[in-house]
């Protein structure tokens, strides 16, 4: 309804893609998204821009983080007998700080709520990142640092 698409437009809110190892979904299902500083022995893939829980708006992204053979960027933690999965979530942006380049952020800059990596702008020297070219993302990808901004719409087992 119209009332609706108006505050997802004020908020910034999207519907967009989490991967994440079979072995936690049970976990996020169970307690939402928990921060890393909330996660004790359990392995973080990933944090180019800080301690945060990533949204990407294309699923190949995401993809690469979820437990299958072709993961780009975990390996293992598959459940015996189970495909891969993948969360559609609406999360609130609010106003996104678009960061130049890589860099740990614990929280969003003044003024701001979420960061925003642009694939193709954002910078970063991690040779493990995929690249798109002269060093920048090749993948959009934002980062919330604060509970209550996402909400978890679809959960979906895939394979491919």
């Amino acid at each position: 309804n119209a009332s609706e698409r108006k505050l997802f437009f004020n908020t910034n809110t999207a519907m967009v893609f989490h991967g994440s190892r079979s072995c936690n979904i049970y976990g996020i299902v169970k307690e939402s998204f928990r921060f890393p500083s909330e996660l004790v022995g359990v392995t973080i893939n990933g944090a180019a821009i800080g301690p945060g829980t990533y949204m990407a708006d294309d699923v190949k992204k995401s993809c690469g983080y979820c437990s299958h053979s072709r993961a780009n960027w975990v390996s293992g933690g598959g459940i015996q007998g189970r495909h891969s999965f993948m969360f559609v979530c609406d999360v609130v942006y609010g106003n996104s700080y678009m960061a130049p380049e890589c860099y740990g952020y614990s929280k969003p800059p003044s003024g701001h709520h979420s960061v925003f990596a642009k694939g193709g702008y954002t910078k970063t020297t991690w040779t493990s990142a995929r690249l798109a070219s002269n060093g920048r993302l090749a993948n959009n990808e934002w980062v919330v640092y604060q509970k209550g901004r996402i909400e978890i719409r679809y959960l979906a087992e895939i394979t491919w």
